[in-house]
């Protein structure tokens, strides 16, 4: 159903590994403790009956609020996952004409994107986006300083196509420490792509 309703938008297991398990524990829970009567008599019998049906009911309609829930919560994180995705692609489309049009674009370099997406002002997602847990905001900021480098690269090498080689993780942790780099307005703001230290610096956020 999740598929259906927003493909294209990417799955992770913690969006439905907790309804799995929440699922079988009730369904164990409503059929189990079947209780009967020991001396046999109706109505004992029929209380023992109604106990065990509203038993079921109880676990049945337990399983239904949480089924409608997660599927609610994932169709969410998986448009928000779709939304972050694509901003942060405009975003690095958008850097990558400007390179081109300043002249700044060259395969001999290597470069280094400061920032994330979603502190960019270019960054446009709808109201769903906040509403998503941490790990489906693929816009960030849940991306930790180490992992910036690597996602940056991987938007250009894998989602746009475009070779723009990245400098050194330890080229990139003194960038993020340089005053220089640090005074850098924003992009896209005039500034905010420098070489700095033979490296192409485009300050995200």
């Amino acid at each position: 159903m999740v598929f259906i309703l927003a493909p294209e938008s990417g799955l992770l297991e913690q969006q439905s590994a907790p309804l799995a398990l929440s699922v079988a524990i009730l369904a164990a829970m409503a059929l189990s403790g079947e209780s009967k009567p020991a001396d046999g008599k109706t109505e004992n019998r029929t209380q023992a009956y109604k106990g065990m049906w509203m038993k079921h009911i109880v676990g049945i309609s337990a399983a239904a609020v949480l089924l409608y829930g997660s599927i609610t919560q994932t169709l969410i994180d998986k448009e928000a996952m779709r939304e972050g995705t694509a901003a942060a692609e405009n975003i690095a489309r958008s850097a990558y004409e400007t390179l081109i049009m300043n002249g700044q674009y060259d395969a001999g370099k290597t470069y280094a994107f400061i920032g994330f997406p979603c502190d960019n002002p270019l960054f446009c997602v709808t109201p769903i986006y906040e509403k998503s847990n941490s790990y489906a905001k693929n816009g960030g900021p849940w991306w930790g300083n180490e992992l910036t480098q690597w996602t940056w690269n991987g938007i250009y090498r894998y989602k746009l196509g475009v070779n723009l080689p990245s400098c050194s993780d330890t080229e990139y942790t003194s960038l993020l420490q340089d005053e220089n780099v640090k005074a850098m307005p924003v992009y896209p703001e005039e500034g905010s792509i420098q070489e700095i230290s033979g490296i192409i610096v485009v300050k995200i956020s």
